[in-house]
């Protein structure tokens, strides 16, 4: 047996923090007890802080195991929850819990936020933007509300399909252990009132908070229809940039981190940031610094993306961005159960959205990773009776 390599471990005891970064003589780290670390290689993952406009005991910014327990104990006796934000973890609050989110297949379930009142304010035009075309944004709607619904075995579904063709374009401090994937599943979250009502306001950001007093010389009825205005009597009030006022219990603010990438820059000039002051890297994972590695939110890609970069939500060009014109839209809807959506351009697939259980993952991704001319059998792509691993196997 040859022996081609050996890395040694460290463990140091929790809460133990890296104060001073240095390459000039020798790579090493300073820790907060003044002990010095020499290293061979060093991977930064030290991840990244919640986007914070405002300090106050009723906003909350989900991040890590000690926050969900702040909105678990802060939300029992809420009756309205103003959520700004229109990335995963608001969606995960708001819409539902994923099962399973990867470059592949999404399957989604419940929503999070139970027996409350929730006011949804987003500065896009659809929900979930992020991951979502407008499309599969209204195909969610209903579960906004009522959540997903399970399929009756001994009725059969109908599925509508449609094809589109786009010809040109459209103008359009320290913090606890990391949340996993699931980490909304084993939270009861649950405020005060019998069941849970949800408004959304499309094309708005925060502004400010404002206090009772200064809410008070607001007009804040009749701004959106569905909203109970009745009540003047709300613990935080947050104006929204559209100057409508709204009052609430709780705010949770989720709109993205900023990587903790200060420390690491700080004493380190040759350390290379992005725009996003995320440490940039290349396919390796490998920073500007010679045996230095970064991961997670703390960095940003810096090597040209491929065509088909799959290591993105979903496959793909899902929404047709940067697709060469003209380009065809498949689509596939069954109410509550699946939304398939193809993007086509020369008979070959650019990207696809795939919601619900619906089996075509592996082979959409084969078929774009391939770019295998479907043009053949374009007709019958999406149509449920038809099983189209069948033909490109």
């Amino acid at each position: 047996m040859i022996l081609v390599g050996f890395i040694q471990f460290f463990f140091f005891q929790i809460g133990q923090l890296t104060e001073a970064f240095d390459i000039a003589e020798q790579p090493e780290l300073l820790l907060d007890k003044k002990q010095k670390f020499a290293y061979d290689k060093l991977c930064i993952a030290t991840g990244g802080a919640p986007k914070v406009s405002c300090k106050h005991p009723l906003v909350i910014s989900i991040r890590d195991t000690e926050t969900v327990d702040r909105l678990r104990s802060g939300i029992k006796d809420a009756k309205r929850v103003l959520v700004i934000g229109n990335g995963g973890i608001a969606t995960e609050i708001v819409l539902f819990q994923s099962s399973h989110i990867s470059a592949k297949v999404a399957i989604f379930y419940r929503y999070e936020l139970k027996n409350v009142e929730i006011i949804w304010a987003i500065r896009h035009s659809s929900i979930s933007a992020t991951f979502f075309d407008e499309g599969a944004a209204e195909f969610f709607k209903p579960m906004l509300l009522h959540g997903h619904s399970q399929p009756q075995p001994s009725n059969k579904t109908a599925s509508k399909r449609y094809q589109i063709t786009v010809d040109s374009d459209k103008e359009t401090g320290i913090t606890g252990c990391a949340l996993g994937p699931e980490w909304a599943s084993a939270a009861d979250i649950s405020g005060a009132l019998n069941d849970r009502q949800v408004h959304v306001i499309y094309g708005v950001e925060m502004k400010r908070l404002l206090p009772p007093e200064e809410a008070s010389c607001h007009c804040i009825s009749g701004s959106e229809p569905g909203i109970d205005s009745s009540s003047n009597n709300w613990p935080l009030y947050v104006e929204l940039s559209n100057e409508q006022v709204i009052g609430c219990d709780l705010l949770i603010e989720a709109t993205g981190v900023h990587p903790n990438s200060d420390l690491w820059a700080r004493d380190c000039p040759v350390l290379k940031l992005a725009q996003d002051d995320g440490i940039i890297v290349n396919d390796h994972m490998m920073t500007s610094v010679p045996d230095v590695y970064a991961c997670g939110d703390v960095c940003t890609a810096g090597w040209p993306w491929a065509k088909h970069w799959i290591q993105v939500i979903f496959l793909g060009r899902f929404n047709g961005e940067g697709v060469e014109k003209p380009w065809r839209i498949l689509m596939r809807i069954t109410k509550d159960l699946e939304y398939v959506k193809l993007i086509l351009t020369d008979g070959r697939i650019q990207g696809a959205v795939l919601v619900g259980e619906t089996d075509l993952e592996e082979v959409i991704e084969n078929l774009i990773l391939n770019q295998i001319d479907v043009s053949q059998v374009e007709e019958g792509l999406l149509d449920p009776d038809i099983e189209i691993a069948d033909y490109f196997d």
